[in-house]
This record gives structure tokens, C-alpha cells and sequence, in this order.
């Protein structure tokens, strides 16, 4: 049989489950799962802020020297942490103790708040949150949020502030 101009096209889209649903599905959960460690790491900066420095923890003394050697290679609980600056925060509540991989744990975390911090400066950014980034791109953002969180007279409140504005836009990125 043969087609004129004036047949309805055929779909050329292929048949069952729209792949678009589960990309719209894994994008929603990064969001999710981005909003959860900043939350997370807005509890710690509420507990205690810190410029010019990682975090500051109490860690109860390991009773066997097994348990020591452990510690040794392994960031504290974010329960143990008393103070930290905002990409440590954010770090510690990407992976929860143990050996970190900061940019693979707190990858989305630290895009999402990225893309905050350059809204919060009046600027439209690039709205890079929920896309990978390259690992030099991620470690640039994080020395930008650094710096950001250590310059003299910043305050808590102030990065409460960029960790609620972060959060806001996972919010809204997940249901969009």
C-alpha cells in the first residue's frame, strides 16, 4: 500500500515502556537523594559551623588496637562531628563514616548547592544539578563553595541559608 502526503505519519517511536519515564524516575531519586544529604549536612552546620578548617569531631577512644588501626583510615560518623565547614558537611553526610569518595558520595550535593550559590549571588547559573559532572569540574565547584564558606565575616546563618536555598531546588527539581 502507498503513502501520500496526506496519511497520518507512522509513529516511529518503539514500542513499550517510554524510556523518558525511567530517566524522569532516576532524576527524581538523584534529586531525593541530593536533598537528603543536604538536610543531613544542614543538621550538622546547625550543631556547628567552622571556617578555615575540615571539621572538628569527638570520637570516643578506640578500645583495641584493631579498632584503632580501622580509625586511622576513616573519616568520623557525622554524629561524631561537632563542627564542620560546608562542603565537609556535606561530605560527611554524603557517606556517612568510613573511606569517603567525596566527589562519587556528595557529587549531587555539591552540584545542586553550586548552582545555589551562584543563584544566591544574583546569577543565573547553569543549573548543572542532576547531571554528572567531570571530577575537575566537581573538585572547582567545591573550592568555589570553600572559599565561599571561608570568607571573613560569613556567617552560619548565611550558609543555612545556601543549604535551604539548595534544598528548595531539589524540592522543585523532583517534581518538575
Amino acid at each position: 500500500m502507498a503513502h501520500t502526503l496526506l496519511d497520518p505519519p507512522r509513529s516511529t517511536r518503539p514500542s513499550g515502556p517510554d524510556p523518558r519515564g525511567a530517566a524522569d524516575a532516576h532524576r527524581r531519586h538523584r534529586f531525593e537523594q541530593a536533598r537528603a544529604v543536604l538536610e543531613d549536612a544542614r543538621s550538622l552546620i546547625e550543631r556547628g559551623w567552622l571556617q578555615h578548617g575540615w571539621y572538628l569531631a569527638e570520637r570516643p577512644p578506640p578500645r583495641s588496637l584493631l579498632s584503632r588501626l580501622r580509625q586511622v583510615d576513616s573519616t568520623p560518623r557525622i554524629d561524631d562531628v561537632r563542627q564542620a565547614c560546608l562542603v565537609a558537611a556535606v561530605a560527611l553526610a554524603a557517606h556517612g563514616g568510613g573511606r569517603p569518595d567525596v566527589l562519587a558520595d556528595a557529587g549531587p550535593a555539591v552540584d545542586v548547592l553550586w548552582d545555589a550559590l551562584w543563584e544566591h549571588r544574583g546569577q543565573d547559573g547553569p543549573a548543572v544539578g542532576g547531571r554528572a559532572a567531570a571530577p575537575a569540574v566537581r573538585v572547582a565547584r567545591m573550592r568555589e563553595l570553600v572559599r565561599w564558606n571561608d570568607v571573613a565575616g560569613r556567617t552560619r546563618d548565611e550558609v543555612l541559608g545556601l543549604l535551604d536555598r539548595a534544598i528548595s531546588r531539589c524540592i522543585l527539581a523532583a517534581v518538575a
